[in-house]
């Protein structure tokens, strides 16, 4: 009789630590590789609101894990081993590597999880001797102060007409099957392109050292050296070589220093819009930047889109 009495205050101090345990494991945590087996569904719901629900990263995620180029990391709770938030370290070339794909699950922001998994990527990339750059939208002032505390500061910023400006055009959105029209017809914007810029001598690119060499000119000038992508850089990459290999690469070059080049390259990871191609424009004036986009509308260049005319347009506004 004298021990029946402590059996529920034993049971009630069971379930106030298993309860405590549960709480505080989401705060101890460990970082490991993605697991396609067991943290697609996870990943799914970490991304749920992301982008207005149209998050590419759950199709790209065992991509991401099977990339040699790449570590996918996951910032998993010690409790039950459930991701609480996700990026990606790929590795571009010998010197330079990208953060990206930084996902933190809903309920749990706020509590520096992103700031974990992104030390955990710092070093990482600090050990194999390549300095680390990112991009974020201008909004997420969270992840501004992140980078911030990794001593990270701005390069560049990399410009774009929004996906929700682009999928209100005729034939722009998936499923829309109008007729669809090449940027600067469907904004109207034909007429505000000169002269100068409509006649300008492009020149296709046929190999990394031509790149090199125009990316040194835009250097020269003030731009920034870097390829821009869709919330990424395009330096080595897979895209911008399918794009050199593929003959859609451009480039031009006036007699008063005035360079720009355009890079049409294939982006999977769209799904915002009917057309998965991104138009990358580096130039050095404002001319020269009228006339890439001028160019990138031409017959010349749409013939190699596989019968698409939209595309993203993306540009360094250095």
């Amino acid at each position: 009789l004298g021990h029946g009495p402590l059996r529920p205050i034993m049971n009630f101090h069971v379930f106030i630590n298993l309860l405590l345990f549960q709480i505080l494991g989401s705060m101890i945590t460990k970082v490991r590789h993605f697991d396609i087996s067991k943290d697609q569904a996870a990943l799914e719901d970490i991304c749920a609101n992301v982008y207005g629900g149209s998050d590419y990263l759950p199709s790209e995620g065992k991509n991401l894990a099977e990339d040699p180029n790449c570590s996918f990391l996951v910032l998993a709770s010690e409790y039950n081993d459930k991701p609480l938030a996700v990026a990606n370290h790929r590795r571009i070339n010998s010197s330079l590597s990208w953060l990206e794909c930084v996902r933190t699950c809903e309920q749990h922001r706020g509590k520096g999880l992103a700031t974990k998994l992104m030390r955990n990527i710092v070093e990482e990339s600090s050990a194999e001797g390549r300095q680390l750059m990112s991009c974020t939208v201008s909004s997420n002032t969270a992840m501004m102060r992140v980078f911030e505390k990794f001593g990270m500061t701005q390069l560049c910023r990399l410009r774009s007409i929004k996906s929700e400006e682009l999928r209100e055009q005729p034939g722009w959105s998936p499923g829309d099957e109008r007729f669809a029209q090449p940027i600067l017809k469907t904004f109207g914007l034909e007429l505000l392109v000169s002269e100068r810029a409509r006649n300008a001598q492009w020149n296709l690119v046929k190999s990394n050292s031509e790149i090199g060499v125009i990316l040194e000119m835009v250097g020269k000038c003030g731009g920034n050296k870097n390829i821009p992508g869709l919330y990424e850089i395009l330096d080595d990459s897979t895209k911008l070589m399918d794009a050199l290999t593929k003959e859609r690469i451009y480039s031009l070059r006036w007699e008063n220093d005035e360079v720009a080049m355009i890079a049409m390259v294939l982006d999977d990871r769209i799904n915002s819009l009917r057309s998965k191609w991104v138009c990358s424009i580096i130039a050095t004036s404002s001319e020269a930047f009228d006339s890439a986009l001028w160019h990138s509308c031409s017959a010349e260049v749409l013939h190699k889109l596989n019968g698409d005319v939209a595309f993203h347009v993306v540009f360094d506004d250095a």
